[in-house]
Parts: structure tokens; sequence; C-alpha cells
């Protein structure tokens, strides 16, 4: 038995303008989700590219002070080899005055020159002709001067002469007392 006079069309629980917002809803959520994602992935990238730069950073902090160590390094050795330098000039300087000291009657057969002492051997005609040409000019440069000497048949004498300076009455560098002061 049949109320009706047209065919019974099948029903849906939700409507259509429903089911439309439900879609978009949906879609929206997935949008939203994706994005997300996306984001949380170049937060991690951002993250990651961060570390590496901290450690690119230390890494030429490092290098930084390698080099500055090793430019502290070569002005001491550039430092030392103006010392080293001015020193070797300063004992050429005082060998060639050292040399000049010695008279022609005086020869001498061999120099040891250590840091305060000199060690003279020769061969001079009398004990004081070394006296007064040689001897003389030594006690004005070293503090201490000590000969002795050897007669040998020719009636000349061989002598061997110990002249020191005393070390600790070394003389100021100006330069440094002029930096002192400053």
């Amino acid at each position: 038995m049949a109320y009706s006079f047209i065919q019974p069309k099948p029903k849906s629980i939700l409507k259509r303008y429903t089911k439309i917002w439900i879609f978009y809803s949906v879609l929206a959520f997935i949008c939203i989700f994706a994005f997300a994602k996306v984001l949380e992935r170049q937060s991690v990238a951002k993250i990651n590219e961060q570390a590496s730069i901290k450690q690119d950073i230390q890494s030429v902090k490092l290098k930084a002070i390698v080099v500055k160590d090793y430019i502290e390094r070569l002005d001491y050795e550039i430092k030392l080899g103006a010392e080293i330098q001015a020193q070797n000039q300063a004992l050429k300087d005082g060998v060639s005055n050292l040399l000049k000291l010695i008279p022609d009657q005086i020869t001498a057969r061999s120099l040891e020159l250590n840091y305060n002492t000199l060690t003279m051997r020769g061969l001079t005609p009398s004990k004081e002709v070394y006296k007064f040409l040689l001897e003389a000019p030594l006690r004005a440069v070293f503090t201490q001067t000590r000969v002795e000497f050897y007669p040998l048949t020719s009636g000349w004498f061989n002598f061997v002469s110990v002249s020191k300076t005393n070390p600790t009455l070394k003389p100021l560098n100006v330069e440094d007392k002029d930096m002192s002061n400053e």
C-alpha cells in the first residue's frame, strides 16, 4: 500500500551545503597541517644551518687565535733577529776596535772573546811595550786585566792576557728606560 503518488527519493543525513562546508573545513585543516609540517621542516633546517654556522664561527675564531699566535711568534722572532743582528754588529765593531787597539810591535796569536772575558795570547818585544801600548787601552775597556809573561830565548816574551768586565755593571738600554718613563 502506497500512500504517495511519487517514487521516494533517497535522502542524505547531511544536506548539500553541510557537505560543502565539511569538505572545505577538512581541506582547510589539511592545508593548515601541511603548512605546519613545512614550517617545522624549515625550522629544523634553519636550526641545523644555525648550528653549522656556529661551528664555522668557532672554527674561524680558533683559526684567528692560531693566526694571532703565529703573528705574535713572528713578531717575537723578528725582534729576536733584530736583537741578534744588533749584538752581532756590536760584536763586529768591538772586535774591529779591539784589533785596532793592538799596536804593530805586538803580535796577537789568538783571541778568545766570551760574553764578559777576553783572553789574548801573543808575542811582545818587552813587558813595557805591552804595558804602555796594549794594557792601558785594555784597562780602559775592561774592569779587570791580568797578564802573564813567558820569556823566550830571543829576548821577546809570550804573553797571556785575561781581561774581564763586570757583567752586573752592564749599561742600561736608553730606549727601554725612555719607554718605562712614558
